[in-house]
Order: C-alpha cells, then sequence, then structure tokens
C-alpha cells in the first residue's frame, strides 16, 4: 500500500521536568500552536496525559512529508523554548503513525 498521501498521525511522548505543574506544561506547549496552526498539512492537535504523568502530544497531518518538513522547521523555532524548558528531553519519543482505516461510531437504536 503506497502510503505517501495518506494522512499522518505525529505522536511525541514525554514527561514533564521535576516539578513543573500540568497547568505550566500546558502553557509550555501553548508557545507553538500558532506557528503549527500556520505549518502545511497541519490539521489539528491534542495534548493527553496518564494518571501515571505521561504525556501525548498528538498532531495530525495531511501526509508524512509535510510533518517532515515542519519537523525540520521546529529545531531551529525561538517559540520552541518554553516547550523545551518544561519537558524531561530524555524521555522524549516520537513516532508517525499513517492512517490505515477510520471507523465511525454506530448510533446505538
Amino acid at each position: 500500500m503506497n502510503t505517501k498521501n495518506m494522512p499522518v498521525v505525529e505522536l511525541v511522548l514525554f514527561r514533564a521536568k521535576a516539578g513543573v505543574s500540568q497547568q505550566t506544561l500546558i502553557e509550555g506547549t501553548q508557545s507553538i500552536q500558532m506557528w503549527l496552526a500556520q505549518q502545511p498539512g497541519y490539521i489539528r492537535r491534542e495534548l493527553l496525559m496518564t494518571h501515571e504523568g505521561q504525556w501525548a502530544d498528538l498532531v495530525y497531518w495531511n501526509s508524512y512529508e509535510e510533518a517532515m518538513v515542519a519537523g525540520e522547521k521546529f529545531m531551529s523555532l525561538p517559540e520552541a523554548g518554553p516547550l523545551e524548558s518544561v519537558m524531561d528531553v530524555t524521555t522524549i519519543q516520537m513516532f508517525h503513525f499513517h492512517q490505515m482505516a477510520a471507523f465511525e461510531a454506530v448510533p446505538v437504536k
């Protein structure tokens, strides 16, 4: 299956630095949102957290190529400073998943 022009979900798993509150971390992630929303191929973004403090930043892209271009630009982005200051960079893991199927809810009768 050719995944070249298929939607991609970028998953970044990480933990906050010791002593960083949930609100401070959320504010740190918002520092890049304006820039991110202007990138070609950007669809939407979600920030999730487990009860154990594991965070997941999900970014939806139109294609893998657009996600990669944005990722390269991100590395030198001044707006990334507040985000990097609240993340434990030793815990960061990044994955890119191609959407292979999508399923909608079925109304219960």
